[in-house]
């Protein structure tokens, strides 16, 4: 599977994962305990994908951000 392929799925499950995340946010403010381990599974789980992703695009990130100037 080549890189873009993979970053377009990996696109994919960080959005489902921030969903995820904010729905499963209300859901503890509003009272609902259960929530609360499906949102700390899903916060590892989107730190996990967070850092494929920038670990996959660090080329760009150091061309923008980390160029000597």
């Amino acid at each position: 599977m080549n890189k873009v392929k993979i970053l377009k799925a990996l696109n994919l499950i960080l959005f489902l994962l921030f969903l995820l995340q904010a729905a499963t946010g209300l859901l503890m403010a509003a009272g609902a305990g259960g929530a609360f381990l499906v949102h700390v599974a899903g916060g590892i789980c989107l730190v996990l994908a967070g850092a494929a992703h920038l670990a996959l695009n660090w080329g760009w990130v150091r061309m923008q951000y980390l160029k000597p100037r």
